[in-house]
């Protein structure tokens, strides 16, 4: 059994690797074996703000209303190297991103 204290530290290695999120219109369903998104939006890769609890992060992306638009955001992905390393990749109901809208996504990791 990992103790907490080891659960923390395995939440701090996470948190170190992970750091830019970016936004996809791909549509095809995530596999383990993806490398990257399948239709990244090009402006989209940021940084991402880290928030740690116990045995818990939370990494929010946030995009303003002049970024992506024109793009109908269905993929998201946590990378790390400039988005040359996909960590996660999830899909998503389709939503069209405009300049009347802001995104904001969070993701949060619990380690068991």
């Amino acid at each position: 059994m990992l103790v907490d204290q080891a659960r923390n530290r395995v939440r701090d290695l996470i948190a170190n690797d992970i750091y830019e999120g970016q936004f996809g219109t791909g549509t095809t369903a995530p596999q383990p074996t993806d490398t990257a998104l399948e239709t990244a939006v090009a402006g989209t890769n940021k940084s991402l703000s880290t928030t740690k609890f116990d045995k818990q992060l939370i990494f929010t992306h946030s995009l303003s209303n002049t970024e992506g638009n024109g793009n109908t955001m269905t993929e998201f992905a946590l990378t790390m190297n400039s988005g040359s390393t996909l960590l996660t990749r999830d899909t998503v109901d389709g939503t069209p991103k405009d300049i009347t809208k802001s995104f904001q996504t969070s993701i949060l990791i619990f380690v068991e």
